[in-house]
């Protein structure tokens, strides 16, 4: 039943600082002084028949870039040309990757990381195929905060690595699927809000996941940019070859896709608990299962190899928060929102009589 002189924030406060004091504690040996990322983006698109190179000028003081020896802001080749790409990072930055796109003729994106021995310059030929996009990213030294946490996120996977067993691996693969797009908590949040009982409940959760979709997909994971686990080791070979030794070296178990997006924070663990959370600060009953839920989708995302260990934390902290933005924003919008679903569930009713 709807508690509804319950006060959400008080309810779920502890939960969001036990984790925000479990991710403090993890970031003790990691830098303080983290900084906004930088990005520098140069694309070399092709098209039919020529290839055309630009250089970003207005960050070209973060990162040397030349084709064939030569720097500027345009080129053009023959298609299937063999040119020369180099790339020398400013001080200060590091090359973060070099990802060559292809599209085929039946319209599929084929995407394939350079591997870089060294972070600081890159030289090598490339071919120029049709559709084909080279993009190379320049990063701040300061985003080298998440280095500090690679003992902990290997020793996590190594762990879960050790715990992995057919039946399992099949549940996981199962619960991992259903957070895909957010559309199970999507859809559980429509057949609550048709119902009058828990119709609040439902649009806190649409209001919980709305702000989750804009602030994971469109800032956090824009601004941290953080790589995959197996495109992290595919980046850097040399540099991830000895996490903790040659046996800990991280091997994707590709269980399920492979995500083309950014890695942090986990986007199934946010929505999860923004979802669990927005029902938990109305209705306890059934928000403790639903919080649990949450916590067993971020250990998926750990367990199919897809996130780090501080990507789901992270995750958790932030869906928590969305979770409380939610209940904020259904406070001064959810009124609006009942008279208008009023007025069309009594038109259907008309009709149907």
């Amino acid at each position: 039943m709807l508690n509804r002189h319950t006060n959400p924030v008080g309810r779920i406060a502890p939960l969001l600082l036990a984790f925000m004091l479990i991710f403090s504690l993890m970031a003790v040996p990691a830098s303080a002084e983290a900084q906004s990322a930088v990005a520098t983006m140069t694309d070399v698109a092709f098209t039919d028949g020529s290839a055309v190179v630009e250089i970003d000028t207005e960050n070209a003081d973060k990162a040397t870039v030349l084709v064939n020896g030569a720097e500027g802001e345009e080129f053009t080749f023959s298609s299937e040309a063999a040119f020369t790409l180099d790339v020398t990072a400013s001080e200060g930055y590091f090359i973060r990757k070099i990802l060559v796109e292809k599209e085929g003729a039946d319209g599929k994106k084929e995407e394939t990381i350079i591997p870089l021995s060294d972070d600081k310059t890159y030289s090598g030929t490339l071919v120029a195929d049709k559709d084909m996009t080279v993009e190379i990213k320049i990063t701040s030294d300061s985003f080298r905060f998440f280095d500090s946490f690679l003992p902990l996120d290997l020793s996590v996977f190594e762990w879960v690595q050790g715990i992995r067993t057919p039946i399992l691996t099949a549940l996981m693969k199962v619960i991992t699927t259903l957070g895909d797009e957010g559309i199970l908590f999507i859809v559980i949040a429509l057949v609550l809000l048709v119902t009058k009982k828990y119709r609040k409940i439902g649009f806190a959760m649409l209001a919980a996941l709305a702000v989750m979709l804009v602030c994971n997909n469109f800032v956090l994971k824009e601004i941290f940019s953080r790589e995959r686990p197996f495109n992290l080791y595919a980046t850097f070979p040399e540099k991830y070859a000895e996490w903790g030794g040659e046996a800990a070296k991280y091997i994707y178990p590709d269980m399920v896709k492979a995500p083309h997006s950014y890695s942090f924070p986990s986007g199934h663990t946010s929505s999860a608990f923004a979802a669990g959370v927005a029902i938990l600060c109305y209705n306890r009953k059934a928000g403790i299962p639903a919080t649990l839920f949450a916590f067993v989708m971020g250990f998926t995302r750990i367990y199919v190899g897809v996130h780090y260990t501080t990507d789901v934390i992270s995750a958790a902290i932030v869906g928590i928060i969305y979770a409380l933005l939610g209940v904020l924003l259904t406070k001064y919008l959810f009124p609006v929102a009942e008279r208008i679903l009023d007025k069309v569930t009594a038109k259907l009713k008309k009709k149907k009589a």
